[in-house]
Protein backbone atom coordinates (compact mmCIF):
# COMPACT_ATOMS: atom_id res chain seq x y z
CA UNK A 1 0.00 0.00 0.00
CA UNK A 2 1.33 3.01 -1.28
CA UNK A 3 0.44 6.31 0.84
CA UNK A 4 -0.28 9.36 -1.33
CA UNK A 5 1.73 12.88 0.02
CA UNK A 6 -1.82 14.17 1.10
CA UNK A 7 -2.01 11.06 3.58
CA UNK A 8 1.49 10.81 4.17
CA UNK A 9 1.44 14.76 5.68
CA UNK A 10 -1.78 13.94 7.40
CA UNK A 11 -0.60 10.99 8.99
CA UNK A 12 2.46 13.08 9.96
CA UNK A 13 0.26 16.16 11.31
CA UNK A 14 -2.33 13.03 13.43
CA UNK A 15 1.48 11.92 15.09
CA UNK A 16 2.78 15.54 15.85
CA UNK A 17 -0.72 16.13 17.31
CA UNK A 18 -0.76 12.91 19.14
CA UNK A 19 2.74 13.16 20.39
CA UNK A 20 2.52 16.87 21.82
CA UNK A 21 -0.55 15.33 23.48
CA UNK A 22 1.18 12.77 25.10
CA UNK A 23 3.94 14.73 26.15
CA UNK A 24 1.56 17.48 27.56
CA UNK A 25 0.25 14.17 29.29
CA UNK A 26 3.55 12.35 30.75
CA UNK A 27 5.59 15.65 31.21
CA UNK A 28 3.95 19.24 31.01
CA UNK A 29 0.92 18.66 33.20
CA UNK A 30 3.08 16.51 35.81
CA UNK A 31 5.41 19.57 35.93
CA UNK A 32 2.73 22.35 36.24
CA UNK A 33 1.34 20.07 39.13
CA UNK A 34 4.63 20.43 40.62
CA UNK A 35 5.46 24.53 40.26
CA UNK A 36 1.81 24.90 41.88
CA UNK A 37 2.74 22.66 44.23
CA UNK A 38 5.80 24.32 45.21
CA UNK A 39 4.17 27.75 44.81
CA UNK A 40 1.68 26.53 47.50
CA UNK A 41 4.72 25.43 49.94
CA UNK A 42 6.76 28.66 48.93
CA UNK A 43 3.32 30.75 50.46
CA UNK A 44 3.44 28.44 53.06
CA UNK A 45 6.39 28.65 53.99
CA UNK A 46 7.09 32.55 53.49
CA UNK A 47 4.09 33.14 55.91
CA UNK A 48 5.29 31.19 58.96
CA UNK A 49 8.79 32.35 58.23
CA UNK A 50 7.33 35.83 58.71
CA UNK A 51 5.09 34.59 61.75
CA UNK A 52 8.43 33.37 63.69
CA UNK A 53 10.37 36.68 62.34
CA UNK A 54 7.54 38.71 64.39
CA UNK A 55 7.64 36.34 67.14
CA UNK A 56 11.72 36.80 67.47
CA UNK A 57 11.12 40.60 66.94
CA UNK A 58 8.68 40.69 69.71
CA UNK A 59 10.79 38.33 72.03
CA UNK A 60 13.84 40.80 71.17
CA UNK A 61 11.52 43.51 72.06
CA UNK A 62 10.05 42.00 75.10
CA UNK A 63 13.40 40.90 76.56
CA UNK A 64 14.31 44.24 77.90
CA UNK A 65 10.93 44.74 79.92
CA UNK A 66 11.61 41.02 81.07
CA UNK A 67 14.22 41.35 82.56
CA UNK A 68 13.49 44.48 83.93
CA UNK A 69 10.49 43.05 85.72
CA UNK A 70 12.29 40.29 87.19
CA UNK A 71 14.85 42.29 88.33
CA UNK A 72 12.52 44.42 90.39
CA UNK A 73 9.45 42.75 90.82
CA UNK A 74 9.97 39.13 91.06
CA UNK A 75 10.00 38.02 94.45
CA UNK A 76 10.65 34.66 96.69
CA UNK A 77 7.97 34.73 99.30
CA UNK A 78 3.97 35.61 99.30
CA UNK A 79 4.29 38.00 102.23
CA UNK A 80 6.63 40.52 100.27
CA UNK A 81 5.30 39.75 96.71
CA UNK A 82 1.84 40.91 98.17
CA UNK A 83 2.80 44.20 99.66
CA UNK A 84 4.07 44.69 96.67
CA UNK A 85 1.08 44.55 94.87
CA UNK A 86 -0.93 46.17 97.71
CA UNK A 87 1.11 49.45 97.82
CA UNK A 88 1.84 49.42 93.75
CA UNK A 89 -2.52 49.39 93.70
CA UNK A 90 -2.62 52.29 96.10
CA UNK A 91 0.18 53.80 94.59
CA UNK A 92 -1.15 53.67 91.02
CA UNK A 93 -4.92 54.95 92.60
CA UNK A 94 -3.22 57.80 94.32
CA UNK A 95 -1.64 59.05 90.74
CA UNK A 96 -4.82 58.53 89.34
CA UNK A 97 -6.47 60.85 91.09
CA UNK A 98 -9.18 58.17 92.72
CA UNK A 99 -10.59 59.24 96.35
CA UNK A 100 -11.27 56.77 98.39
CA UNK A 101 -8.21 54.85 96.68
CA UNK A 102 -9.83 51.26 96.11
CA UNK A 103 -10.42 48.55 98.51
CA UNK A 104 -8.04 45.78 98.31
CA UNK A 105 -8.86 42.28 99.85
CA UNK A 106 -6.29 39.07 99.23
CA UNK A 107 -8.11 36.31 98.51
CA UNK A 108 -6.14 33.59 97.98
CA UNK A 109 -2.61 31.65 96.49
CA UNK A 110 -2.65 28.96 94.15
CA UNK A 111 0.34 27.30 92.53
CA UNK A 112 1.28 28.39 89.26
CA UNK A 113 3.24 25.91 87.23
CA UNK A 114 6.46 24.55 88.53
CA UNK A 115 8.03 27.31 90.03
CA UNK A 116 5.27 29.81 90.93
CA UNK A 117 3.36 30.92 93.52
CA UNK A 118 -0.10 33.24 92.41
CA UNK A 119 -1.68 35.71 95.04
CA UNK A 120 -5.21 36.59 93.70
CA UNK A 121 -6.65 40.15 95.02
CA UNK A 122 -9.93 41.91 94.53
CA UNK A 123 -10.36 45.34 94.26
CA UNK A 124 -13.19 47.58 94.16
CA UNK A 125 -12.88 52.04 93.92
CA UNK A 126 -14.56 54.99 91.81
CA UNK A 127 -13.67 56.88 90.08
CA UNK A 128 -14.59 59.23 86.67
CA UNK A 129 -13.42 57.60 83.17
CA UNK A 130 -10.07 59.75 83.08
CA UNK A 131 -9.60 57.94 86.55
CA UNK A 132 -9.89 54.82 86.00
CA UNK A 133 -8.29 55.19 82.57
CA UNK A 134 -5.15 56.58 83.92
CA UNK A 135 -5.73 53.61 87.03
CA UNK A 136 -5.75 50.79 84.50
CA UNK A 137 -2.45 52.25 82.25
CA UNK A 138 -0.22 51.57 85.52
CA UNK A 139 -1.30 48.45 85.23
CA UNK A 140 -0.40 47.75 81.23
CA UNK A 141 3.02 49.66 82.01
CA UNK A 142 3.88 48.46 85.28
CA UNK A 143 7.46 47.00 86.00
CA UNK A 144 6.77 44.31 88.51
CA UNK A 145 4.64 40.88 87.99
CA UNK A 146 0.63 41.91 87.66
CA UNK A 147 -1.58 40.28 86.11
CA UNK A 148 -5.36 41.86 85.43
CA UNK A 149 -7.74 38.74 85.44
CA UNK A 150 -11.53 40.19 85.83
CA UNK A 151 -12.56 43.86 85.35
CA UNK A 152 -16.08 45.16 85.83
CA UNK A 153 -16.82 48.80 85.56
CA UNK A 154 -20.76 49.83 85.99
CA UNK A 155 -22.36 53.67 86.12
CA UNK A 156 -22.82 54.69 89.50
CA UNK A 157 -25.43 57.70 88.16
CA UNK A 158 -26.62 57.41 85.73
CA UNK A 159 -25.72 60.20 83.13
CA UNK A 160 -22.84 61.23 85.49
CA UNK A 161 -18.99 60.57 84.29
CA UNK A 162 -19.36 58.63 88.59
CA UNK A 163 -17.79 54.87 87.51
CA UNK A 164 -17.07 52.02 89.91
CA UNK A 165 -14.42 49.71 89.31
CA UNK A 166 -14.55 46.30 90.45
CA UNK A 167 -11.95 44.09 89.89
CA UNK A 168 -9.56 40.87 90.34
CA UNK A 169 -5.88 41.09 89.82
CA UNK A 170 -2.68 38.52 90.50
CA UNK A 171 0.94 38.41 90.76
CA UNK A 172 3.37 35.48 91.12
CA UNK A 173 6.27 35.03 92.88
CA UNK A 174 9.00 31.86 92.89
CA UNK A 175 8.16 29.10 94.50
CA UNK A 176 10.53 29.02 97.90
CA UNK A 177 10.22 24.74 97.72
CA UNK A 178 13.43 23.82 96.99
CA UNK A 179 16.52 26.12 96.25
CA UNK A 180 17.83 24.03 93.56
CA UNK A 181 15.09 24.86 91.46
CA UNK A 182 15.01 28.33 91.93
CA UNK A 183 18.73 28.87 91.49
CA UNK A 184 17.86 27.19 87.96
CA UNK A 185 14.70 29.77 87.16
CA UNK A 186 16.75 32.45 89.14
CA UNK A 187 19.85 32.10 86.56
CA UNK A 188 17.28 31.65 83.49
CA UNK A 189 14.98 34.68 84.52
CA UNK A 190 17.84 36.69 85.32
CA UNK A 191 17.31 37.20 89.65
CA UNK A 192 19.42 36.53 92.20
CA UNK A 193 18.99 34.04 94.64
Amino acid sequence: MVLSKRERNIGIISGLALGVLLINYVVIDPLMAAKDDVDRRIVEATGTLNNKKTLVRRAQEEASRWNEISRSGLLRDSSPAETQILGAVSSWAREAGMNPPPSLRTDRTDKEGKYFYKVTIHATGNGNMQQIARFLWHFETANIPVRVNELTISSRKDGQDDLQLAMTISTIYLAPENDQQNKTVAMATGVQP
